[in-house]
């Protein structure tokens, strides 16, 4: 029949090795109306990196930035900030389900791309989604412009316990009026391997060589060609860095969603990241041959709801990280050393 007013259609639910094991009738059938159609394959067609107009080598693929739109609840009305932006694709992805997204990248040449059509915003443009594009800019997750708020209980007080209960109640009224930081419904990335080169961070890996460097870029900063100094960044202080960021600027309930090389052997297994504000909702797996990518998401707790002891295990194992040993590449990234090992222990 064609073009019908209406279609049925009948599925059958038959248990698992239903043949071999002879069962003649399937477990349950359903019977439906046909409703319409779900965007799941025309999406990631449209939004396919072959018909991009501008893409990188590490541009998401446009179905997995989908995944991570989705389980980080993109919508209409809501703020996604991605700090690792590059050619915008997970921007692109929630601005597709109706969120203001922003971004920022410690190279801004990839946002700006050849300052033509081949830009971030350009992409947005291709798609239609420029109303979707908060803004992008240039900086580094640990030296960003965004305002944080200050976490409860992440330092030690003199005060009494009624001037600490009164400091809590103030900064709970700061850290959600919008003004002191927290201001993100979710922050979405995928944080360099640090494979390809090593992972930097801006700053100055040896102040007393070189203490003309900082003066100099103070005075060089807004020139357009000034390319400010990088120095070595640890793999796991990024992790650190990133969830303590989501704290600071995410509402009650926000969510991260960021993804996360780890290698396959238990030897050499990278533990998902805690953070005392942040409860893993969900851990998908991206499977390669002897390493795969998790997508991790976490929702940001109430500050009621954090516990005081789980404050003081994070802060001291935060400080046992922050004094790795280490200068190069490898030893500031434990995934980078065993790729390039072939992750044999």
């Amino acid at each position: 029949m064609r073009s019908p007013d209406e279609e049925f259609i009948l599925f059958e639910d038959w248990p698992w090795n239903s043949t071999p094991l002879g069962i003649p009738d399937p477990k349950y059938y359903y019977f439906g109306r046909y409703l319409g159609t779900s965007s799941r394959e025309t999406l990631p067609k449209k939004l396919d990196l072959k018909k991009r107009r501008y893409i990188s080598t590490t541009s998401m693929d446009a179905e997995l930035a989908l995944v991570t739109a989705n389980i980080a609840l993109a919508a209409p009305g809501k703020l996604i900030y991605d700090p690792f932006v590059g050619t915008g694709s997970f921007p692109i992805a929630c601005a597709q389900f109706g969120a203001l997204t922003f971004g920022s990248d410690i190279d801004g040449r990839s946002i700006r791309g050849d300052e033509k059509k081949r830009t971030l915003r350009g992409n947005f443009e291709q798609y239609g989604l420029t109303s979707c594009l908060g803004g992008m800019f240039t900086a580094d997750l640990t030296n960003t412009p965004i305002r944080k708020s200050a976490l409860l209980g992440t330092s030690t007080s003199t005060s009494s316990p009624g001037q600490q209960q009164q400091q809590q109640q103030q900064q709970q009224q700061k850290s959600s009026d919008g003004v002191s930081g927290r201001i993100f419904d979710a922050v979405v990335c995928d944080p360099p391997y640090g494979v390809r080169e090593g992972l930097k961070v801006l700053g100055v890996k040896d102040p007393e060589k070189c203490p003309w460097v900082i003066p100099k870029g103070m005075e060089m900063y807004k020139d357009p060609d000034f390319i400010p100094p990088r120095k070595p960044y640890s793999f796991l202080l990024m992790l650190d860095d990133i969830l303590q960021f989501s704290a600071q600027t995410l509402v009650d309930g926000g969510r991260l969603s960021f993804w996360m090389p780890t290698a396959n052997d238990q030897d050499q297994e990278i533990p998902v990241p805690q953070h005392p504000y942040m409860e893993v909702v969900a851990v998908c797996v991206q499977d390669f041959n002897k390493w795969s990518r998790r997508l991790i998401t976490y929702r940001r707790i109430p500050d009621a709801e954090v516990e005081p002891a789980a404050i003081k295990a994070y802060e001291q194992a935060k400080a046992e990280r922050a004094v790795e040993e280490g200068k190069t590449a490898d030893d500031l990234n434990p995934f980078r050393n065993a790729y390039f090992k072939g992750f044999k222990n």
